[in-house]
């Protein structure tokens, strides 16, 4: 009789012990399905087509952009005309100013003038014989002829870039640079009221006494 009420007390504990561990293995069961429940899932971003094709199309039209800006040449100063339109308008250059015109007109030399120059003390021809002087090789060897100078009188008078144009010979060309050097200085010419840088051409003749002059030939 003992005995088999201990074994009736066996199995009850058995039982027991059976029911305690299938309500903690629910009780688990019910821990990891909460646990699963609660850690969010991460939801990945739908790319729309549309936005795609929206940014592509601003990469194209930028880069458009900078290959027309690349292109187009480089404007000088530019104005708006109207604000409105914004049309643009390149600004013409500016005109020189007076002084530089007057520096110019200055520096030119004139073959003809409303002016031309003229000697200051009388005649040029009477001081030309007066200041002469027949160079001596020349003279004993009969050689005479006409010697074309030709110089610029400057705006102050003075004469400058003496040159003999047409020659007879040596000593003579050079006297007659000689004395065209040591004139006094001109009248100068005028171009509207201005004077002027003006080249003047003046012959001077050379001739002796002796009836029969030997002629220099004239150099080619």
């Amino acid at each position: 009789m003992k005995t088999r009420n201990t074994i009736v007390r066996v199995g009850i504990i058995a039982m027991a012990l059976l029911c305690c561990m299938e309500a903690s293995a629910q009780n688990n069961r019910r821990k990891v399905n909460q646990n699963r429940r609660s850690v969010p899932t991460k939801k990945t971003p739908q790319i729309k087509s549309d936005s795609l094709i929206q940014q592509r199309q601003q990469l194209e039209m930028r880069e458009e952009l900078d290959q027309r800006a690349l292109k187009q040449p480089e404007r000088a100063e530019v104005v708006i005309v109207n604000l409105n339109e914004a049309t643009w308008q390149e600004t013409p250059p500016p005109p020189p100013p007076p002084q530089m015109e007057r520096v110019e007109v200055l520096n030119s030399i004139y073959d003809v003038v409303e002016q031309p120059p003229s000697f200051a003390h009388g005649n040029v021809m009477a001081w030309l014989c007066q200041n002469i002087h027949y160079p001596p090789l020349a003279e004993e060897n009969g050689i005479q002829g006409r010697v074309i100078v030709s110089f610029v009188v400057e705006p102050d008078g003075s004469l400058s870039n003496i040159a003999v144009v047409k020659g007879v010979d040596p000593s003579l060309d050079k006297e007659a640079v000689r004395v065209v050097s040591a004139m006094p200085k001109w009248n100068p010419g005028t171009q509207n009221n201005v004077c002027v840088r003006v080249k003047y051409n003046l012959p001077i003749t050379f001739k002796l006494e002796d009836p029969e002059p030997k002629e220099a030939s004239t150099p080619q």
